[in-house]
């Protein structure tokens, strides 16, 4: 029992770090990111569902997709109404969230922009970190003679 008492403060203070860190790279501040949308809300038409949206200060090309601010409070208060249960019947699955980061990489950068090094984000509850790779890159690899 102990050893689970000296586990809570260590995986609190993992988990700020990692906030605290995205917050900064993203440009917004910890509260914004771990309790709101620290970036933008964008509504895909293939899933009629917002997302928040979080763009790189560093790197313009990298994005953090996450689930929007009353969506995330709603999926905690049903697991914590259920036990738990209602995330077994949740329909977020990560092809689901690669599709929304196509869509949003189409609608802004063009159809043959791609969506590479797309991976779970641990700052947050229900997230993706994607890069875009932007056409005028992806014209010059096909077209290189290797």
């Amino acid at each position: 029992m102990k050893f689970t008492y000296a586990l809570i403060p260590a995986f609190l203070l993992a988990t700020g770090c990692s906030v605290v860190k995205t917050a900064d790279e993203y440009g917004s501040n910890t509260a914004a990111v771990m309790f709101a949308c620290g970036g933008e809300e964008w509504t895909s038409t293939l899933y009629d569902e917002t997302f928040c949206l979080m763009q790189s200060v560093k790197n313009p090309n990298d994005y953090i997709l996450r689930e929007d601010t009353a969506e995330s409070y709603a999926s905690a208060v049903a697991a914590g109404l259920t036990f738990g249960l209602s995330l077994l019947f949740d329909g977020d699955t990560q092809e689901k969230w690669l599709a929304a980061a196509r869509e949003y990489t189409a609608e802004n950068y063009g159809s043959k922009a791609r969506v590479i090094n797309f991976r779970q984000n641990m700052a947050s509850f229900k997230g993706y970190s994607f890069e875009v790779l932007e056409p005028s890159w992806w014209n010059k690899l096909s077209n290189a003679d290797l």
